[in-house]
């Protein structure tokens, strides 16, 4: 069921967390293999990211810094799925800095 639903939502969700993990670009330099960082982004219907954040630092600077330039370099994502009625979504991201994909 588009719109809405909790089906649609979390499948939107997939969208924008695979967008992320599509322009993460690793740290030559990353001391900690399994850095997590927590990230949360608020999207438009349009797909227009509005603000994008880190929540929870990794402790490694060289990973905080290359998530944050993930962050600035993702400034859309697809528009939210026929039926939407929201203006906008956030979605707070745990984001393992060793995966490089989905």
């Amino acid at each position: 069921m588009p719109g809405e639903s909790s089906v649609a939502y979390a499948n939107y969700g997939t969208v924008v967390v695979s967008a992320y993990h599509h322009a993460w670009i690793s740290p030559d330099d990353m001391a900690n293999d399994s850095a997590l960082v927590k990230f949360a982004v608020t999207i438009a219907s349009d797909g227009t990211v509005i603000n994008a954040r880190i929540v929870v630092s990794s402790g490694d600077a060289n990973v905080d810094d290359a998530v944050q330039k993930m962050l600035n370099r993702v400034t859309s994502i697809a528009p939210f799925p026929a039926g939407a009625t929201e203006k906008e979504r956030t979605y707070t991201i745990n984001f393992n800095a060793s995966r490089t994909s989905e």
